[in-house]
């Protein structure tokens, strides 16, 4: 059946009757649109037709018997976006209506079309929900008359915002839902309660189950049967409950202020509102600290250059240095080779030592090589020794430059972001360079400076030690203090830009603390909400425990209504029952078991066709004869002359002898008067 004017469809029963479509209306209408072959006035004019189709309804007329069009709009407007009319827009359809100007159709068709905002998210949440609901549906006709159609509204009234959808159309929510609807549309029979029973019984088994992820008869542990054991299934009930406190308790830690978990839902939404919020600016405190940090850091020409370059250089280090202590390893390695080849015993060089007594020599223009007379045909494995001695020594070299490269590089970073002690000497060293005021010397510039101041010292006092004169001494003197005063100023410089390690450089540890401060307040945000999902899909599963729970206690409920007793099945812990003077009901399970009584003393029933597939009972003295491939009930008589029903659990079973369940019926000896129909069990 094609299903392209399903959602249109959809938004009249939305709008008309406040209720899913049910699948035989929305496959006749489909059919009816269909036939137009996608002709746009056709298609048009047939769509009007059924909308006013829908307001001349028996359905139409009993839902909007005795109102005033103003109540009806009314009505039509809560169908649609969940709320009332606002007082301007209900009197302007209802003039409309009472001056026969429209009709209802009209109203219908565009309230609907004008929908936006909110109502827009109400509409289409709505009419999504009940495609959900029909498609879940199914082909049963179990969804008529009054009391289905009031599960069905009860269930579309709920659904407005997205929030709201979603917990609507949730599988298990959605499934609820079906059974309800299904169970206040089915008219009594002991067929169907029984099988309402059975399947939210499952459906409840089939939940608990589910709770640790997978649907598999064990809960949590792998080892408690919660189809069977009560005990397992009160702990699997419990463990829902434990788990909203436990997400509760959580979101309690995110939220300052008095407890939210203890608050009512008005202080809850006030407390949480006031967390966002505070968490949001601190989020804008941060981000705006980190600008301003960025900025500083940005003013000071070439400080971001040298804090990439010195990264990258303290990443060379650690790359070097790996590369190293790889090339030392396959030294070992090959020197190892090497003893086994030749049945020696060298031991490993020293660190930094790439000779080997005899066999590998420093030569001072070749570097590394072979010692005279040594080659691979007299030692196996020496060249391979040679060439990782090579690579290890390359690789040591390379360690070093890069611890070298990475000391400059930190200096650079240290001399463009000084800490407030080791200003002021730099502020004396620019001066003694004769540097503008307020710049900032490099690590070049201050070692070409000291080169200089040296160069002068030595330069002076050679000439004193060839002309000894008082002026020449003096001049020695004073370039020998200028370069040491010098070397002092600048040690004092580092020392004291590196006293406090944390506050070396003010500039970079405040653009740090803004970063760290700015990743705590998102954090903040982001654990906030992760609180507050985990609170929800708790509060999501107490809500589908409840209503499977509600599910079972509906479909219990028609037997009490029915004055039945509850029906009983035949498990191990009821293996051997009596049956009373009322209208007892058993259920097979997979369970050998007996009744006493049965239909002797009151109208009994025993459901066996919980599989569907039991048809017929197959009386005979020998269930072997039976058919090998199908699934088949027996009736027998044991050696008591009492009647007993034995029901294969697979497939040639009774061939073999086991996978059989026996009831027995003591006291009924009359096997002609046990009847089988819609899948119960009689005597007459």
């Amino acid at each position: 059946m094609a299903t392209t004017y399903y959602n249109d469809l959809q938004k009249l029963y939305v709008a008309y009757f406040n209720r899913p479509a049910d699948t035989k209306g929305l496959a006749y209408y489909e059919g009816v649109l269909e036939a137009t072959k996608g002709d746009a006035k056709a298609l048009a004019t047939t769509m009007a037709a059924i909308s006013a189709d829908f307001s001349t309804s028996a359905e139409y007329k009993a839902a909007y018997a005795n109102m005033s069009n103003a109540d009806i709009v009314n009505a039509i407007y809560q169908n649609i976006f969940g709320r009332p009319a606002e007082d301007a827009g209900k009197k302007y359809w209802a003039d409309l209506l009472d001056s026969k100007t429209i009709t209802i159709d009209n109203v219908v068709t565009q309230v609907a079309a004008g929908a936006q905002g909110s109502d827009l998210t109400a509409f289409t949440n709505k009419v999504n929900a009940s495609l959900a609901f029909t498609t879940a549906l199914g082909e049963t006709n179990s969804y008529s008359g009054a009391k289905a159609n009031a599960e069905a509204k009860t269930f579309l009234s709920g659904v407005t915002d997205n929030a709201s959808y979603a917990n609507a159309t949730d599988p298990v929510m959605l499934a609820t839902t079906v059974a309800k609807v299904n169970l206040a549309g089915t008219p009594f029979t002991l067929q169907s309660a029984l099988s309402n029973k059975a399947a939210a019984d499952t459906a409840y088994t089939n939940f608990l189950d589910g709770l640790d992820g997978k649907v598999d008869g064990k809960f949590n542990t792998g080892t408690d049967k919660v189809g069977t054991d009560q005990a397992a299934r009160d702990i699997a009930e419990a463990s829902v409950a434990t788990n909203v406190t436990t997400k509760m308790t959580a979101l309690d830690d995110q939220i300052s202020g008095t407890s939210y978990a203890s608050a009512s839902a008005g202080v809850r939404a006030a407390l949480l509102a006031d967390q966002q919020a505070a968490n949001a600016a601190a989020v804008t405190k941060a981000q705006g600290d980190l600008t301003i940090a960025n900025n500083k850091l940005a003013a000071v020409a070439g400080l971001n250059d040298a804090i990439a370059a010195q990264k990258t250089a303290d990443a060379n280090v650690k790359s070097t240095a790996a590369t190293a202590a790889s090339a030392a390893t396959d030294v070992q390695l090959k020197l190892a080779a090497y003893n086994v080849l030749n049945k020696t015993a060298i031991a490993n060089p020293a660190a930094g030592v790439y000779t080997v007594d005899g066999l590998i020599v420093n030569d001072k223009d070749k570097g590394l090589m072979l010692a005279t007379g040594v080659t691979e045909d007299t030692n196996k494995g020496v060249t391979a020794l040679l060439n990782s001695l090579i690579a290890e020594k390359a690789a040591d070299t390379a360690a070093k430059n890069a611890v070298t490269t990475a000391g400059t590089a930190k200096a650079t970073v240290d001399l463009l972001d000084l800490s407030t002690a080791a200003k002021a000497d730099m502020a004396e060293i620019a001066s003694k360079m004769k540097l503008a005021e307020g710049t900032i010397a490099t690590a070049a510039q201050i070692e070409a400076q000291q080169k200089g101041l040296d160069a002068a010292a030595v330069s002076a006092k050679a000439v004193s030690d060839a002309y000894p004169t008082a002026a020449n001494l003096k001049a020695t003197a004073d370039a020998q203090t200028a370069a040491s005063d010098f070397k002092a100023l600048v040690t004092k410089l580092y020392a004291d830009d590196n006293a406090d390690p944390v506050n070396a450089n003010p500039l970079i540890k405040a653009q740090a603390d803004a970063t760290t401060s700015l990743t705590t307040a998102q954090k903040a945000v982001t654990d906030l909400s992760t609180a507050l999902s985990d609170l929800a899909k708790a509060n999501m599963t107490a809500t589908q425990l409840e209503a499977v729970k509600t599910q079972v206690t509906a479909a219990n409920g028609v037997f009490d209504a029915n004055k039945l007793g509850m029906p009983v099945t035949l498990d191990a812990d009821h293996k051997a029952e009596v049956a009373s003077a009322g209208s007892d009901i058993y259920v097979a399970g997979t369970t050998s078991a007996s009744i006493m009584n049965f239909g002797l003393l009151g109208s009994d029933s025993l459901y066996i066709n919980s599989k569907n597939t039991y048809s017929k009972l197959i009386t005979t003295t020998d269930i072997t004869k039976g058919d090998p491939a199908a699934l088949e009930a027996f009736l027998t008589t044991n050696a008591d002359g009492n009647a007993v029903i034995t029901l294969e659990q697979k497939a040639y079973g009774s061939n073999s002898g086991t996978d059989l369940v026996t009831i027995t019926l003591t006291g009924v000896t009359d096997v002609t008067k046990v009847h089988l129909n819609n899948g119960i069990i009689t005597v007459s």
